[in-house]
């Protein structure tokens, strides 16, 4: 006995199909992400007033806040290799060890925000909760 598919349990099973320059079609998309909505939902809503009761909002994502994220993730990365090469080096511990730490949660606190977000407050800093001085 064959399970039911979920496509055959659907309640939406008409499409508009409109067609549209590639100009158009990333002006829509542009629109639908902007209002945090998939072009499917950003067309009901446009056409009918409602998105729908299943629509699912997507986070509206900042690129060049992610792009700059993204670059400080790479300078930690280097910034974390020379300490630990000083370590193996030297063998003692690395004093900035704090300050890179400070600095990962920076840009952890910077992809929440670019990502519309906000930290989580249970979200613990440094050892024990505490933030790295």
């Amino acid at each position: 006995m064959a399970a039911n598919k979920k496509s055959q349990k659907r309640q939406r099973n008409r499409q508009i199909k409109t067609p549209c320059t590639t100009e158009e079609f990333n002006a829509i998309a542009a629109k639908a992400e902007g209002a945090g909505l998939s072009r499917a939902a950003w067309s009901r809503t446009v056409m009918l007033g409602d998105a729908g009761p299943r629509a699912k909002r997507r986070v509206p994502i900042d690129r060049q806040a992610l792009a700059k994220a993204l670059g400080q993730c790479l300078k930690i990365g280097s910034n974390l290799n020379q300490l630990t090469k000083k370590f193996h080096t030297t063998g003692t511990p690395p004093t900035d060890l704090p300050i890179a730490l400070a600095a990962i949660l920076g840009l952890c606190d910077a992809i929440y925000a670019a990502l519309g977000l906000s930290p989580k407050p249970e979200t613990p800093h440094g050892h024990q909760g505490q933030k790295p001085k």
